[in-house]
């Protein structure tokens, strides 16, 4: 598991997609998980999805649990999202409210006109990133925190999330296409304003809209040797590099062993290693 930044008081992490967020004893959770790696109590003060990843921040102490559960509450905590929709809205950014209901029997949420009991209200803001194919890449901001909320929101629209066939998709794809990119809070015991991120909607913008996701070539290693290579985003929307030859008839195996560095991408400016896969 990732960490990003620990403290006494709290510790932000990568949550991976298939945990639960909250605690749960019969089914792998992000609580338990960290409970047995940090050797310390564990309090969630905001959720994900389970099939979700990305940045979350979870308090080790009751005290730091009740500031951070107050900020997520008043929105001094500011969560934001990168997500593939299918089309494009019509502005290319601006504000969307509905009201939701969430059906537990179903594990669904439905956008419904009326206010009743259960129905609470829904606001997010989301700016278009990039688009390619008929497809949009999406930042969005949750001003309010409903279950499956970026989800249903932009499904209601015929703009259903790639991946997401609970909420209407009809491409192949098994994994949910939305990634917690980013958290800002007040730190409980400091005040200071802390910031995580985790990969960049200017970095992934830039990848698609230059075509920079797929073949490349000239790319040279650190003996010199020209290679091809391609470049995808993974689920979680990091980049993955591929070789075109075999890694060991760029560098040879002998020294990988020693020293598994192969290159820098030219792009990013990343180090490329040698594993069983490439990232950047």
């Amino acid at each position: 598991m990732e960490i990003l930044f620990e403290d006494k008081e709290l510790i932000v992490v990568i949550k991976e997609r298939g945990l639960l967020s909250e605690e749960n004893p019969a089914k792998p959770n992000m609580v338990t998980s960290l409970r047995e790696l940090t050797k310390s109590e564990i309090y969630p003060v905001h959720r994900l999805d389970k099939d979700v990843g990305g940045v979350m921040v979870y308090a080790k102490t009751k005290k730091a649990a009740s500031e951070l559960s107050k900020q997520a509450g008043d929105r001094t905590m500011k969560k934001t999202y990168l997500a593939f929709i299918h089309g494009t809205p019509e502005e290319k950014s601006g504000m969307l409210e509905d009201l939701l209901f969430f059906d537990k029997s179903k594990n669904k949420s439905f956008v419904v006109k009326k206010e009743r009991r259960g129905v609470k209200k829904a606001l997010l803001n989301y700016k278009v990133v990039s688009e390619k194919d008929g497809n949009s890449l999406v930042e969005v901001e949750l001003l309010t925190g409903r279950t499956h909320q970026i989800r249903v929101q932009f499904a209601s629209r015929k703009m259903p999330l790639y991946g997401d066939r609970r909420y209407g998709a009809k491409d192949e794809s098994r994994i949910i296409a939305l990634w917690s990119k980013e958290i800002s809070f007040l730190h409980p015991a400091t005040g200071e304003r802390m910031k995580f991120e985790k990969m960049s909607e200017e970095e992934i913008a830039e990848l698609i809209e230059k075509g920079r996701i797929g073949p490349l070539d000239g790319f040279k290693s650190r003996f010199g040797k020209p290679y091809t290579a391609s470049l995808e985003l993974t689920d979680d929307y990091q980049v993955k590099f591929n070789f075109g030859p075999k890694v060991e008839e760029v560098v040879p195996l002998e020294d990988l062993q020693k020293n598994p560095y192969v290159g820098e991408c030219p792009i990013c400016k990343g180090k490329v290693y040698a594993t069983n896969t490439m990232f950047v």
